[in-house]
Order: structure tokens, then sequence, then C-alpha cells
């Protein structure tokens, strides 16, 4: 549209008529869009969704009105509302006095006029109560006025909080502000915005993980960002641009992975926000902006759900054994209810507890119609692939389930995420094969010594160190107080980035620095809903510097009962021994001389046999047990390390962390661990563990038993042969092995390691099987008695 200007003698004049000129412009540009029309438009390459010209358009719209009067006459809405009316009351002078923490928790908590000017301003968009509107204008303005938290103790939520309600506020009382109150609110909102850590205009730097990735964008700026477009769209173009262009692409590429890289402690605050801004850009009429697989990232905590409620642990975390559930009722209800998925509104009923500051969006979006669904018939065993490579398997999903987890580990995020590839964990009747150590305690949190030295190392996990002893481990980079230049020598894998920076950028992702692995081959059967086993394999070579050339674990879990087993009738009995897992490594290094550590984690002490061990839980009600063969190296060491003064200890140096305000009275954090090394020097070294699990006072124990050729090795266990090449490389030629005559058993038996393609099973000379082996599989498995057996392709 040609806009004109005429020349006028007075300066100061000539620039009001020319700002109201444009501002017309604005306008009637704004007036060749339909009035409820979310347009796309071109950004600098990249098309985004602008917001519609009608208020509200944030969280609701005019069309969602007559619903959401119904669900607040629901009994769900009416406890929802009752929660915000009793944090609508400002605290007494004893409660405040009870508040010893000002940081972001306590304004999260909302009380007072945060939830009060909320409830006055749905009181006028659902009943047109012009009073309430003008109450909710002028408190939140006033409000928003003596908001300055700066960003010590993590205040920037509880400011971009603020904003969130200011932009709420703003846009359901749209109308009855003047506009000088309008320009107050957006001058409060970019000063607040300029106080936080993502700062204003906002910082590009942490798309993938971070603060920046969390509720101060995805949430509180974007919503704020909508509600003031008209008349300032700078902020929301700047979210908007920064979302398309950072952060959509690579969480799309995560979610195809069905998982979530900040583990299990972190999800709330960082896939919840993910959700926020789905929710958010959906109601303001843009439709799905991620990708649908979305959906499947909180199955990963259903599988990693323990019987006794808490959690296989995943990232910075405080391991604990608590009296109810863990919970994750804000992302699960956003999730469930966006995706109508009954299994994930299941996670959100076991112990519904939405935060204050999320309840109004709670009222707007949560479906009080789905009922939740228990697990019961899923599969047992799920497989997060790229850019992940995890798998969990269970044996069921009552009181008597076994869990494990096994991680290859192929792209490093950072941040809240460990240098675990390769590791696993067991829980039965009790954590038995742990992740060890504690986010927070004695020592500190982000960055403390046992953080960054231990916790969050690969020696802290099940997996495998090569300990080269001028190794060095650059960490300046990685974020909070405490720097030092360098970590402590674990004998682990590598800090990624520049000195372990969290990933930055969906081109660094992907990049040489941050990939840390490859899964080779995955599989589970032969009935997919209930395996005999699971099977993953990676090369996680790229985790570790040149001090290795190859490094590739193989792991088979076998489910022993999976008909009909007590899981699916959770009173009844159980195998004595309902599962084994069989971990087979690979591994060649640069310098013979640099020593190989095999690792498994407990929380009790482990009890050494010649060539075995056997952990134990025996205390707060847990009565598992785990014992381990260890068929490589041949005479091998096996050994313990822990006990006071060595819980977490790193070749000369104790890295503790009692639990402090975060209880852990099961001490699930860990004391003891058990390292498998090899007798002789030697540049390339091989590991076979089979581990069986069973109750603490059970008697029963498998007998195991090694399976030697030329080109392959195995185990047998049970009635169960598993089979590996020797040096953990693809197979594409013939190779053979014995069952030994004199045994009558049939077995079930699983080769692995195959290349794609048409393979057949001869015994005895005779034909036994032909099949079609999958690429990605790399698998054959079948029924078999004693004798010689020749795998041809």
């Amino acid at each position: 549209m040609p806009i004109f200007v005429l020349y006028i003698r007075n300066t100061m004049k000539r620039f009001l008529i020319i700002a109201v000129i444009i501002q017309l412009s604005c306008v009637m540009h704004a007036q060749e869009r339909k009035q409820t029309e979310v347009v796309w438009m071109d950004m600098d390459g990249i098309s985004v969704p602008l917001p519609p010209i009608e208020h509200p358009r944030l969280f609701v719209r005019s069309n969602d009105i007559p619903a959401l009067k119904e669900k607040m006459l629901h009994s769900e809405g009416q406890k929802i509302l009752r929660q915000l009316h009793d944090a609508s009351v400002p605290r007494t002078a004893e409660e405040e006095a009870k508040e010893k923490d000002r940081g972001f928790r306590y304004y999260a908590k909302m009380r007072g006029v945060t939830s009060q000017v909320q409830l006055q301003a749905l009181d006028y968009l659902v009943n047109g109560d012009s009073l309430q509107a003008r109450a909710a204008i002028t408190s939140m303005l006033d409000t928003l006025s003596k908001t300055d938290f700066g960003t010590k103790n993590d205040l920037s939520r509880a400011s971009g909080t603020m904003m969130m309600v200011g932009g709420m506020i703003y846009d359901w009382c749209y109308d009855k502000m003047t506009d000088q109150e309008r320009q107050k609110y957006i001058d409060e909102f970019i000063r607040i915005a300029g106080t936080m850590e993502c700062h204003y205009p906002p910082k590009r730097t942490e798309p993938i993980a971070g603060h920046s990735s969390e509720w101060m964008i995805l949430r509180d700026m974007l919503s704020c960002g909508i509600a003031i477009y008209d008349e300032y769209p700078d902020m929301y173009n700047y979210v908007i641009k920064m979302m398309f262009q950072d952060y959509i692409p690579v969480r799309n590429f995560t979610y195809a992975g069905g998982n979530y890289h900040q583990g299990s402690g972190y999800i709330t605050v960082r896939f919840t926000n993910d959700l926020n801004s789905l929710w958010i850009l959906d109601k303001m009429g843009a439709g799905a902006v991620y990708d649908p697989s979305q959906q499947y990232v909180l199955y990963d905590l259903i599988y990693r759900r323990r019987p006794d409620g808490q959690m296989l642990p995943a990232g910075d975390v405080n391991p604990a054994k608590r009296n109810k559930p863990q919970n994750y009722s804000m992302p699960a209800m956003l999730a469930a209810s966006y995706y109508h998925d009954p299994y994930i509104a299941y996670e959100y009923d076991r112990k519904p507890n939405v935060e204050t500051h999320m309840l109004m969006l709670e009222l707007l979006w949560r479906d009080f119609d789905l009922k939740g669904k228990a697990p019961d018939d899923l599969p047992l065993t799920r497989y997060s692939g790229t850019p992940f490579g995890w798998m969990i398997a269970r044996t069921g999903w009552g009181k008597n389930s076994v869990v494990a987890e096994m991680k290859i580990n192929e792209h490093f995020y950072g941040n809240h995420q460990h240098m675990d590839g390769g590791s696993f964990q067991i829980y039965y009747r009790g954590p038995l094969a742990i992740d060890s150590g504690s986010y927070q305690g004695s020592s500190g949190g982000y960055n403390s010594p046992h953080n960054k030295n231990y916790f969050k190392r690969t020696i802290a996990h099940n997996s495998l160190l090569v300990y080269d002893p001028d190794e060095k481990f650059a960490c300046w980079n990685y974020g909070g107080a405490g720097k030092t230049e360098f970590a402590a020598n674990d004998g682990g894998q590598r800090m990624p980035g520049d000195r372990w920076d969290t990933c930055r950028s969906f081109e660094d992702l992907l990049s040489e620095s941050y990939t840390v692995g490859k899964t080779l081959a995955h599989d589970y059967g032969p009935d997919a809903h209930t395996p005999e086993y699971s099977y993953i394999k990676g090369d996680i070579t790229a985790a570790y510097t040149s001090k290795v050339s190859d490094v590739r674990r193989s792991f088979v879990f076998l489910n022993l009962e999976p008909e009909g087993n007590a899981d699916r009738n959770p009173e009844g009995a159980v195998t004595e021994v309902p599962a084994v897992m069989v971990i087979y490594d690979h591994i060649v290094s640069s310098d013979p001389s640099f020593k190989k550590f095999w690792l498994l984690h407990s929380i009790e002490e482990p009890q050494i046999g010649k060539t075995d061990f056997t952990v134990t839980r025996t205390r707060n009600g847990d009565s598992g047990k785990l014992h381990c063969d260890v068929l490589l190296p041949v005479k091998a060491n096996v050994e313990k390390v822990g006990g006071p003064g060595k819980e977490f200890w790193v070749f000369g140096e104790n890295y503790p962390n009692a639990a402090t305000t975060r209880p852990d009275p099961c001490n699930e954090r860990g004391a003891w661990r058990i390292e498998v090394t090899p007798s002789t020097e030697a540049a390339e070294d091989c590991f076979l563990n089979v581990i069986q699990v069973s109750d603490k006072d059970s008697n029963s124990k498998l007998h195991v038993k090694r399976i030697d050729a030329v080109k392959v090795v195995g185990i047998e266990v049970a009635d169960r042969l598993v089979i590996f090449n020797r040096s953990s490389a693809q197979m594409n030629e013939d190779f053979s092995f014995e069952i030994p005559s004199k045994s009558k058993k049939e077995y079930r038996i699983l080769i692995t390691d195959l290349a794609g393609g048409v393979w057949k099973v001869f015994t005895n000379g005779k034909l036994l099987k032909t099949v079609e082996v999958s690429e990605s599989a790399g698998t054959i498995y079948f029924n078999g008695s004693a004798g010689k057996y020749v795998i041809t392709r």
C-alpha cells in the first residue's frame, strides 16, 4: 500500500504525522486478513503464523467460551477453581514467616494477586463483568511495575510467570483497557523481559537445552507476544522466528526417537513447555506446530516406572524411594489432553498435582472426560531410536516385574544429560544395577564437585572405562558456579563440545563433536507384544577420545516367563529366575597399557566369588538379588570399590554428596561398585557377562556356560542360547558352533551380528531353516537341539 508523507516544516509534527500514517497502514494491512484467521508469513525465509486480529487469542478463543462455561460447572473444573480461589487469598503473617525460600517456587505458588487477577479476568471472559476486568487490569499493572526479581535462584522463572499472567489479563480484558494502560503493560513486559536470564531481545543460545528452552521463551514471552502483537509485534516476532528456526526442527528430530534428553528430573520443566507452546499456538489458530511423534515422548515414563511407583533414574535426578509415586502431572495432562491418549492420562491419574501457575491452563485445556488406561496391554519392550538408541525391557506390569534399561546414546545434548553411553540398569524387587550418585546434596548441585567429577560421568554408570592416566577432561564451559578448567580423569567418555559446552544448535547436534555413538542393531521377539528376547547393539567408539579405536556393546535381555507371567496376574507365583541379561563388549585401545573396566553399581555391598559376584537388596522392603557370571575375560579380576569414604571414588579421590534437603532414606544414590578388569595388558579385550535376577531368599541359580567357536562366542543359560560375533563386527561369511550331544534340551537360539539378507541354518548337515534377516535387526531366532550348526549366507 503506498504511503504519502507531506513535508511539514515543524519537525515534531512531521514525525507525529508519519507515525499516524504508518499506524494507519498497519491497520489497513490487518484489515486485509479475516478477523479470526491465522495467516502465515515469510520471515527471512521461514514461514511463521501471525496472531489473528481479535481478542481473546491467548490460551482460548471466543468459540471456546461456551465449552469453557460447561467445564467450569464440571466437578473437575470446580475443583480447579477452588484451588485458584484458595491461592488468591494472600498469605497471612504466620504463613509468610514460614516461607524461608524466596526462590522461584515461592512465586510459583501464586498466592494473592496473581491468582486473584486470573479469576477476575476469567469472570469477565465468560460473564462479561466489567468491574472484574477493571480490577484485574489495575491490580496486575501495579504488580508488574513492582516485578524486579533478577536472575539469581532461577528467579527468571518467577518473572516469566508474571509476564504470562500479565499477558492473560491484557488479552482477555483488552477492550476494557485504555490506550495508556496498554502502553504501560507493554513497557513493563519489555522491561521485565530484559531482566530475565534470556534477556530481551531474547538470546538464541539455548534452543535445545538450558533455561531459555523452557518457561521463559516457550510459555511466558510467547504468551506476552501474542497478547500485545497488534500494538507491539516485535516480541512475538522475535520468539516465533526463534521457535521455527531454532527450536521446532531439532525438537521434531528428537521426538522421532520417542524420548527426551534431559532426563526424568527435568522433563517436567522442559518438555512441559514444548507442550505449552504447542497448545498456545494451536489455540491461537496455527494448528499443531510439532511433529505428531511428540505424543510418544512420555511413553518413556510409562516403561521407566518401577513396580514401587518410582522411576529408573535418567539424567540429573535425586534418587529416592518415596511413599508416593513420582509425579509428572503437568506434561502428562498437556500431552494426554492434546493427543487424547489414555495411557498418558493414566500417568496423570496416578497423582494429579498441577502447580498453581498452571492451574488456569489445566482448566482451559485438560480433557475432563479422558479416562486413563493402565499399560497392561502395551508391548513389554520399547525401543527409542535416533538420536537415542535406548531400550527398556520388562517382564510385565505388576509388582513382580523385572525392568531393565539398555542405552547406546547417539547424540549428546548436554546440560542435564550424562556421559552414560553403553550403560544399563536393572530393577527386580529393588534397585540392583543402579545409576550411582545424586544431583543435589552436601556437595551442591549443578557443577558441584560431585556433579562434574562423578555423577554425570561414565564412572557413575554401569558402562565401560578405558583409563589413560594422562587424559585431560576440559570442562570450563559447563555452566553454573564452581567452574574449573578440568574435571577429574574418570577413564570414561569425553566431554562433548568446546570444553563440555551444552549443545546450542541443531547443526552442532549432528556434528562430530556431539555425535557419540550409533545403534547398529535392535530387535525383540518373536512375539513383539510379549518378547522372549530384547536385543540392542551399538558402537560407542565416538563417545571416547582417540584412546580407543573400537568400543561396541551388545545387550540381550531374556524374559524367561513371557507366557502368562505373574505380572499379567500380579498376585500369582513367579519363575524363580524371571530374567537374564547378557552383555558382550569388544574394546580396542590405542595403547595396551590403558586399563579397561567393566562396571556395575549397587546400593549394598556386593559379594565376590572366583569368577562371579552377587548383589542383594535386604533393606527398606526390597528383596531382590542379582548374580553375575563373568565369562570373559578369561582369568578376569573382579573387585569391589566403595563403602565409607569411597562411595563415589574416582581413581584416588572421593566426591561425597550426602542427602541434605532431598532425603534418600534407602541410599538409592548407591555406595558400591564392581570393577571387572583383564588380568593382562592387551590392546584388544572382550567382556562377556551373564546377569540373572531372583529373590534374595531363593537358592535357585541357573547354570551358565560359555560357547566357544572360531568366529563366534556365546552363552547357554536355561533353555536359551545367545551367539555373538567375536569381533562384534557384522558377519557376512559362513560360521559354525556346536551344542554338545550330551545335552538333551530343546533350545531357543538367538544369533546376532548378522548382515541383512537370506541366511540358512544347517544342523548336522541338514537344512533346518531359511531366514530373511533384516539389516536393522541382524538376528535369527529358532528352536534347536544338540548338534553342529553351520550358518551360511
